[in-house]
């Protein structure tokens, strides 16, 4: 009786732990003109004619809940009332090199945000594996829209540069919801990157994927979209 009810418990322990993936802790609204990259778009004060289109888009840093984890990323949404479709923003580097900020959201995604999307993305958890367990960052993003009012949960898509473009061929692998995709200068063969850039195996993946020098075949072909494009979700 008694390793039944622990049994019982336990389940819905972890029903209750994995219903919050996704779940939206904050959501705090940004002063653009109090950020670094405000001295590159203003002058005297005002918006460039080219960044005029800001004046429509509001930006938050948010904090989320991802496999037990707080989780920090950026959201961009227009001022103007209504339901948009959604781009999951994911983005290049490692740890944080490359992190996501205020900066990289206007220079990648604002025009888009202005036609009338939501974009939002994560900065990926702290221990940074490259490819591995952050996946669930991005996929759990899926969730955290649902708790977004302007964001239309049932219509996502997503957009990769460079370490995001294998974020974004991971994300297609394992989840049918994103719509359509989008991969800038992605990797598609780690294997090739250690050859023509061997310090992105020295300092990045050596450094970052766990128990790499043993298991260095198995986990470079799990990043890389080449040996298993046919599981790529065909919708």
């Amino acid at each position: 009786m008694n390793r039944i009810l622990t049994s019982i418990i336990f389940s819905l322990f972890l029903s209750i732990g994995f219903a919050q993936n996704g779940k939206l802790i904050s959501k705090k609204l940004v002063d653009i003109s109090k950020t670094p990259i405000w001295n590159r778009i203003s002058q005297d004060n005002e918006l460039k004619p080219n960044f005029e289109h800001l004046k429509k888009l509001e930006f938050y840093f948010i904090t989320y809940e991802s496999d037990g984890l707080k989780v920090k990323g950026l959201l961009v949404e227009p001022k103007k009332d209504g339901k948009y479709p959604v781009v999951i923003f994911n983005r290049g580097g490692n740890r944080d090199f490359g992190k996501l900020t205020v900066a990289s959201l206007i220079m990648y995604t604002s025009k888009l945000a202005e036609q009338g999307y939501v974009i939002i993305g994560s900065n990926y958890r702290e221990k940074d594996e490259f490819g591995g367990a952050e996946i669930n960052d991005v996929l759990n993003l899926t969730e955290t829209v649902k708790e977004i009012e302007k964001a239309d949960s049932n219509c996502i898509g997503m957009f990769g540069w460079s370490r995001g473009g294998m974020m974004t061929y991971l994300s297609l692998q394992k989840s049918d919801k994103i719509k359509t995709a989008i991969v800038g200068n992605g990797a598609s063969d780690l294997f090739d990157t250690t050859k023509f850039r061997p310090k992105m195996e020295t300092n990045v993946f050596a450094e970052c994927i766990p128990d790499y020098w043993n298991n260095k075949e198995s986990e470079l072909k799990k990043r890389s979209v080449i040996y298993w494009a046919d599981e790529l979700d065909k919708q």
